[in-house]
């Protein structure tokens, strides 16, 4: 169903029934890259990429500032 690329298991994804009635959302992503070194916290923070209380799931990047990210991270490729 995943293509096995979930934290959920197929029988997991089965067992919620999805229909038109009841959606289950999926979000499909393309890993790029990995940022390597990691941008520390406190830089995300100063920079104000990321606020005081970091997300614990997905976050939306604030359109004016993913430029600003862009450029702190080398993706091998023009973004």
């Amino acid at each position: 169903m995943t293509g096995g690329r979930s934290v959920y298991s197929e029988q997991d994804l089965q067992q919620w029934q999805a229909s038109k009635a009841n959606p289950v959302k999926v979000i499909n992503y393309l890993l790029a890259a990995y940022i390597e070194p990691a941008i520390e916290l406190k830089r995300l923070q100063e920079f104000g990429i990321l606020g005081a209380h970091p997300p614990q799931s997905i976050y939306k990047i604030a359109p004016e500032k993913l430029g600003l990210l862009l450029s702190l991270i080398d993706l091998s490729f023009a973004p």
